[in-house]
């Protein structure tokens, strides 16, 4: 059975996590790579409550960025696992999404939920960063100790369109946080953690 380079990558990733003893701050859930045979896949990673796993399926395996599934869980074996549904359309950016939800920088952030009808606001956040990239439905936009991920969450159920905008912010820009962003921190409706709060609300 063939491995994907993506796979090899991942578990490199959180092997030097670990190693820096930082994997549970960063990534929080239960690093579970292996081969399991009740769901034929190879699992990434387990929630850390122990009912939902995420893997990638045996017909996938030798993709050179396969897709990444989740499945649910019995946390007490009474019940077969059950696929629930796409996760990711790569394993990259089932990385990405784990290593973006686990940062807590120095500056802050916040995650704000805005309608469908508010899709041109994605674009204009481009913008604000040196770089964006498309990841299946999301956009994540960089630059100097910021990071902007922008679109549809990927645990909105499939026949909703909200849009989802998380940022996440670096010391050295708290006192340079782009208007835009706090425009849309203003817009309300949002979670906030960090320096970021005072500065938002100012």
């Amino acid at each position: 059975m063939s491995l994907s380079p993506s796979v090899h990558e991942w578990a490199a990733f959180a092997a030097d996590l670990h190693q820096a003893g930082i994997f549970d701050r960063v990534i929080g859930d239960r690093f579970t790579l292996g081969w399991d045979a009740s769901i034929e896949a190879v699992t990434l990673l387990t929630l850390i409550e122990g009912d939902v796993c995420w893997g990638v399926p045996r017909e996938h395996l030798s993709g050179e960025d396969p897709p990444v599934d989740n499945w649910l869980l019995d946390p007490a074996n009474r019940r077969p696992p059950r696929w629930w549904r796409r996760h990711t359309p790569t394993t990259s950016q089932f990385a990405l999404q784990h290593l973006i939800e686990g940062l807590h920088p120095a500056g802050g952030g916040f995650t704000v939920n805005l309608p469908p009808s508010s899709a041109e606001i994605v674009e204009r956040l481009r913008s604000i960063g040196q770089t964006s990239i498309d990841l299946g439905g999301q956009v994540l936009i960089e630059d100097d100790d910021l990071v902007i991920l922008a679109g549809k969450s990927l645990w909105t159920p499939d026949e909703e369109t909200d849009i989802t905008v998380q940022v996440e912010i670096g010391a050295s820009r708290i006192d340079s946080i782009p208007q835009p962003l706090i425009d849309l921190a203003h817009r309300g409706g949002g979670m906030y953690h960090g320096a970021f709060i005072e500065r938002a609300r100012s």
